[in-house]
Parts: structure tokens; C-alpha cells; sequence
């Protein structure tokens, strides 16, 4: 059997139980799928909610004006920044369990004070359903969505549209109220509308763009990628053989047989930054969130899998850019130089996040992923993040601190080396607690509110285990239950009490050593100490006795 052929069998199997999940989920199995994200999902520490506590009730202040929501940022709605300020509130509300909406009985004291002008905890949820369907029926032609036709309203609506839905389908489960009920199945409706569209632009405006060494396009990209200070013609021919298998798993659509240009480029239009934010958002299309409580339907499924064809061709092309040849990398030359000819250390951030994620497909090693870090900490400095900067001094990109702060959060999760992550992370507090940028857009604002959902995120997170640790706990563990076992073999033990705690903590180091190898060591070094000192009150009695 061909490739293709498995593939098409696993994918009509996937169509088909796709089409069996969506047509049992009720009401009580939407509640039992919500409950294990939220298990398995972040549960913020204190010291990240009141931050995002603090923008929603700016929120809350600035956008509901004589109990009326308060669209935008000027007097033209526009369907980006509309989304925008709705996933200030939605993001977390559906990422942070603790800061739910959609479960009037569960939400917190904290959460109700901070968003007091939309109401009690009945009414925020029912309100916020009525702003959400204000935003579908506004940016919609008699039914049809409306875009501004860029990659940046084509991602927002996809991380908007998959909220709505989360949100709808639990806050559903806990209304009894039939026209409570008809209005979430619009909203429902429209939003899942939204979605398919938005995967559908996402799809079309996807490309690969051939052309030549010596266009300034080329001249642009080998200037970047030839650290090693190489001939072209080899540099080219080692870019062709590197994208060989890159270019043989794209669909034949985006790639012609009869290609004339040495060198290409892959994405979405928009340049780098845009080519990001959509892999951002098909990420979210095939997240375990996604999936587990089933936002999508059949066609969506479809959609998605072609969006994450394309996905795995663009990150596979980026990575591969971004640390090519056998000396510096390329995205290490600061500032990265795009093929249009802009410079910026924006740039370098962006391509840093998809030289990233490359690796994390590939699990890519600690040293790899701590010459990532070292950028991270080299655009810090020179954005004069983590430095004084002069009162007047002008940024390019505003939201070019928060996301430096989602980068290094999400990178500090992925390393194992102990030093390294304890840099990452005193790099995260210092932006976190100085350097946010206050709101100017509804941009820069979601863009410091995803940093800090990341940071909570990371907090509940189990931190990436070394193998080092593993080792060492287990070695620690053989030895503790060598000496349990010598103690209970002795005929003259008097003390069972204590030996039968010990046995207990040691079974329970045994239980969490994956989980928590650093407790499970802390447990079983005490477990040690314990039984050597049963051993010497021993062997000192047996020497009373002669």
C-alpha cells in the first residue's frame, strides 16, 4: 500500500469519527471534555491574574458606557481590532480556569469585582454572548463574513471563532432559559461560520514564491543565510537539497514540477510577521483544546488538516532559513534582513519564534534551544528592555516586549538545563514586572495579555524533565529500598511503626518520580537518612550487647 493511500485511510477515518463525535456530545460530555482541559490546563499563580485581572477591569471601565459596550479605537469598526478587544477578555476567560465566564455557580469573587459594569456572575456571561453576537452580525454581508483581506483578520477570527465556540458550548450546559439557549445556538452558528471562512482565507492566501540569485529578493536571502561566507552556487545547491523533502510533501497546487528559480520563499503575505501569527493560529486549529471538546465539524476537520500541510511546510522552511550552515546561525546575525529589504530586530524576534517551534517539532537539544535563548536576551538589551533606556527613547513595534515575554516564557518551559531555564525565567520577571507597554492599541493589548496567559500557562505547567535528574533519583531511589529491605529483614527490628512510614514514603517517591523527580529525589534522600540512622542505632546496641 502507498503513502498516499494510508494517509487516505487514516484521514477517512478520522472524517468518519469525527462525524460520531459531533453528533453525540450533549451537554453532560461537553461538561466531562471542559473538565479534563482544565485538569490537565493551566491554574495561574497569584502573581499573574491580578495583572490580567487589572486590564479587565480597564475593560470593563473604558468599554461599557451608560451600560452600553464601546467598540474600537476610533469611530470606524474594524473587525480586527473588534476582535481584539473581545480576546482581551475571551482568552483568558477560556485559557485560565480560574478566570472562567461560561460557569456562573464557579466564578470567582476577584473576577466579578474586577468586571462589575457588565454585571453579576448571571448577567457578564449573558451579556458577553450579546457583544459577540454584535461583532459576528456587524462584520458580516447578509450572512457572510467580511475581512479586511489580510492574514492578521484571517488569524484573529480563527483564535476568536474557536473561543466563542469553547465558550458557548459550556455556558450552554448551565442555562435552562430557552431564549438564552436560542441565542447561543446563533451565536454558535455564526461564529463557526466565521471560523470556516477565516480557515478558507488562511488557505488561499497561502504561497510559495520562486526567484532568482541575483533579484534583490535573492541577494536579500543569501546575504543571510551564508554565514559560512560560501561560494552561491554552493550555498544554492545545499538550500535545494535541504528543501528536497520539504518541497516533495507540499501539495502539488503551491509547487510546480518545472521550477526555473534557484531560491523561494513560503508563507503567508505580509513578510515574516504575518507568516507567524497564521501559524499561531493554525496551532490553535489543531491544539488538544480543539480537539477535545470538539469545536469543529467535518469541514473544519478537513480545512484544517490542509492548513496544517501547509503549516508543517512553512516551519519546516523557516527553521531550516533561520539556523542554516555549520557556523553562526543566521537569525544570530542581528538584525535579520527580510527579503523585501527590511531590517529590524522585530524581524529577528519573529524568526527566533519559528527557528522555535522548528525545534520543538524536531525536540530539538538544549543547546540548540539555549542559542535561542541568547537571542532572546540579545534583543532584550538592545530594546533596552532589561536596561535603562532614555525617557523619550521611541520604539518601533510596541508589542515587541510582550511577545519577546511569550518567547522566552515558552522557551523557558522547553529547556532542561537548570541554569538556562533560571536565566529565561529572571528575564520574564524582570519584563513582566516593568516593562509592559501601556494600551495604545487593542493590538498591543492582546498582545501583553496572550504574554501573560503564557506566563500563567508555564506556572502550571511541568517543566520539561532532565535526564540527568531522572538518573540521579532513580540511583537514589535503588538505594533507598536496598537499605528498607535490609531493615526488614532483621530479626531484632523494634521499631515497625516507623519502618512502615518509611515504606510509605518511599512507595509514594516511587509514584511521582516521573511526574516530579525533584520531589521524588527530595523524598528519597530523607528516606536514606532515616533508615542510615536505624542502621546506626543498630549497630551500636549490637555492639552494647559483647
Amino acid at each position: 500500500m502507498s503513502d498516499d493511500s494510508v494517509f487516505e485511510e487514516l484521514a477517512d477515518a478520522a472524517d468518519a469519527s469525527a462525524r460520531l463525535t459531533h453528533a453525540r456530545l450533549g451537554d453532560d460530555e461537553l461538561q466531562r471534555r471542559y473538565q479534563r482541559v482544565a485538569r490537565g490546563g493551566p491554574r495561574p499563580e497569584t502573581g499573574d491574574r491580578p495583572q490580567i485581572l487589572d486590564i479587565w477591569r480597564a475593560i470593563a471601565e473604558d468599554c461599557v458606557r451608560e451600560d452600553l459596550w464601546v467598540w474600537g479605537d476610533g469611530p470606524v469598526r474594524d473587525a480586527v481590532a473588534d476582535a481584539e478587544q473581545l480576546l482581551c477578555l475571551l482568552l483568558p476567560a477560556t485559557r485560565l480556569p480560574r478566570l472562567a465566564l461560561d460557569r456562573p455557580d464557579m466564578t470567582s469573587q476577584e473576577v466579578l469585582a474586577a468586571l462589575a459594569p457588565l454585571g453579576d456572575e448571571r448577567k457578564i456571561p449573558h451579556r458577553l454572548a450579546a457583544i459577540l453576537l454584535d461583532y459576528y452580525a456587524e462584520h458580516a454581508d447578509n450572512g457572510t463574513p467580511t475581512f479586511t483581506g489580510s492574514v492578521d483578520s484571517y488569524a484573529v477570527s480563527v483564535t476568536l471563532s474557536l473561543a466563542t465556540l469553547g465558550f458557548v458550548r459550556i455556558f450552554r450546559t448551565s442555562t435552562a432559559r430557552q431564549a438564552l439557549r436560542d441565542q447561543l445556538r446563533d451565536l454558535e452558528e455564526r461564529a463557526s461560520v466565521r471560523l470556516t471562512a477565516a480557515q478558507e482565507g488562511l488557505l488561499r492566501t497561502f504561497s510559495v514564491t520562486e526567484f532568482d540569485t541575483e533579484s534583490p529578493a535573492g541577494r536579500a536571502l543569501l546575504a543571510m543565510v551564508n554565514q559560512d561566507r560560501l561560494p552561491v552556487p554552493q550555498v544554492v545547491a545545499r538550500l535545494r537539497a535541504d528543501w528536497q523533502e520539504m518541497l516533495a510533501a507540499a501539495p502539488e497546487t503551491l509547487v510546480a514540477d518545472d521550477r526555473d528559480a534557484d531560491l523561494l520563499e513560503c508563507g503567508w503575505p505580509g513578510g515574516i510577521t504575518a507568516t507567524v501569527t497564521a501559524l499561531e493560529a493554525v496551532e490553535e486549529l489543531i491544539s488538544e483544546r480543539t480537539r477535545v471538546l470538539g469545536l469543529l465539524d467535518e469541514e473544519q476537520q478537513r480545512l484544517s488538516r490542509k492548513l496544517q500541510l501547509r503549516y508543517e511546510l512553512a516551519l519546516s522552511y523557516w527553521a531550516g532559513i533561520a539556523t542554516f550552515g555549520s557556523g553562526r546561525w543566521p537569525v544570530e546575525d542581528v538584525p535579520w534582513v527580510a527579503t523585501d529589504g527590511e531590517s529590524s530586530d522585530y524581524n529577528t524576534l519573529q524568526v527566533a519564534s519559528l527557528a522555535m517551534k522548528g525545534m520543538v517539532a524536531r525536540r530539538g537539544a538544549d543547546a540548540q534551544l539555549a542559542r535561542i535563548g541568547s537571542i532572546l536576551l540579545e534583543l532584550a538589551d538592545r530594546a533596552r528592555i532589561t536596561r535603562r533606556s532614555a525617557p523619550d527613547e521611541p520604539h518601533e513595534h510596541p508589542d515587541f516586549a510582550p511577545l519577546l515575554l511569550q518567547r522566552a516564557v515558552q522557551l523557558a518551559g522547553l529547556v532542561t538545563d537548570a541554569h538556562r531555564r533560571e536565566a529565561l525565567l529572571a528575564l520574564v520577571d524582570r519584563m513582566r514586572d516593568h516593562h509592559m507597554p501601556p494600551r495604545r492599541s487593542w493590538h498591543t493589548t492582546i498582545a501583553v495579555v496572550r504574554a501573560l496567559v503564557a506566563v500563567s500557562v508555564a506556572r502550571a505547567e511541568s517543566p520539561v524533565r532532565s535526564g540527568a535528574m531522572a538518573d540521579f533519583t532513580s540511583e537514589l531511589l535503588t538505594e533507598a529500598e536496598h537499605l528498607y529491605d535490609r531493615e526488614m529483614l532483621d530479626p531484632q527490628q523494634s521499631l515497625p511503626e516507623q519502618l512502615e512510614r518509611i515504606g510509605a514514603d518511599l512507595r509514594r517517591a516511587r509514584e511521582i518520580r516521573r511526574e516530579k523527580p525533584g520531589v521524588a529525589a527530595a523524598v528519597a534522600a530523607d528516606v536514606n537518612r532515616r533508615l542510615r540512622e536505624l542502621a546506626a542505632a543498630r549497630e551500636s546496641r549490637q555492639e552494647s550487647q559483647f
